[in-house]
């Protein structure tokens, strides 16, 4: 059985769904003991989110020749349909596979399914 954990934003929500913020050495020690307790025996993988901005985003439809404008991508993520999108400094980003996955629901609502395949 293979695991996957995920940090978001260096939080972690542990059993009592608190947040455990990790900002010293002797803190990332102690989250490491905790997971290898928690997951003894077990496969585990560790993620880190890679975030994409807005041109990066526009690029990956262009690959895929698909017709994406900049206003329809920031509607879409300020009204939440790109999982985990936020503002960074006034500018949008999103986790590149989120963002992949709504790509590819966005070609298929547009009929430009057959060009686009998640990669």
């Amino acid at each position: 059985m293979d695991v996957s954990l995920i940090i978001v934003q260096a939080g972690l929500l542990n059993i009592d769904q608190g947040i455990m913020r990790i900002e010293t050495i002797e803190q990332l020690q102690r989250l490491h003991e905790m997971i290898g307790e928690a997951l003894a025996g077990q496969n585990v993988t560790i993620t880190v989110d890679k975030y994409i901005d807005t041109v990066q985003m526009i690029e990956i439809a262009q690959s895929y020749s698909l017709e994406l404008s900049g206003t329809t991508l920031r509607s879409a993520m300020d009204r939440g349909n790109i999982k985990r999108a936020h503002k960074d400094g006034g500018r949008w980003v999103a986790p590149e596979a989120e963002y992949r996955q709504w790509l590819e629901k966005f070609a298929q609502k547009k009929g430009q399914a057959r060009r686009y395949a998640v990669g």
